[in-house]
Parts: C-alpha cells; structure tokens; sequence
C-alpha cells in the first residue's frame, strides 16, 4: 500500500486555487484555446468530399492554393531543396512555383 508523505491541502485551499487559476487565465486569453481547435472537420471520420457550393469551393482553393505556395517556398528555403509545383484551377488558370533549376548534364535526359 502506498501513502502520500505530503500533507493535503484543506477543500478551502483548493477553491482558492482554482479562482486564483481562472482569474489569472481571464487575464490571458491567448492562453486559451481558440474555438477553431475544436473544429478541424465537419465529418468526424475526416472523409473527404467535393464542396458543392461553387463560391464556398472557389474560396477554399484560394485560400489552399496559397498556403500550399507558401509552403512549397517554405520547404525550398528551409531544406535547400529543388521545388516545382504546377496547380490548375477548375477554370483552367495556371499557377505555378519554382525555385532556382540548376541542371546537371545527366539529368537531361530524364526531363
């Protein structure tokens, strides 16, 4: 059987604690989680499906077009690496990315 050396604290001790804690968290709302935590898929299986609302689909592209950019840029500059990246809208636009192509002769061929 194991006992606890420490002392308890008195209930009376606990509660102030606990206002203690809420008031300085009050005090601090980045501390806190943001709702969009709790959000991270409308389907809690994280299926994923075509969005049927032509603006609502146009908006997300944007929105993911931009961040799959950045992170491509990201990814170039933090690991030295080569990127290319090629994304067609469902019109048909071109958007691209790419880093500086340095070509080794015996490459060529593979291109």
């Amino acid at each position: 059987m194991c006992t606890s050396v420490s002392p308890s604290l008195p209930p009376s001790a606990n509660r102030r604690l606990t206002a203690q804690s809420s008031r300085a968290l009050a005090l601090m709302p980045w501390f806190l989680p943001s709702r969009r935590h709790f959000f991270r898929s409308s389907d809690p299986n994280g299926v994923l499906k075509r969005i049927e609302n032509s603006t609502n689909r146009q908006v997300t592209f944007s929105k993911r077009r931009t961040g799959l950019l950045k992170k491509a840029h990201e990814i170039s500059v933090l690991c030295d690496a080569e990127v290319g990246l090629i994304v067609f809208s469902s019109k048909g636009k071109l958007f691209e990315y790419s880093t500086e192509f340095r070509c080794d002769a015996a490459a060529l061929p593979l291109l």
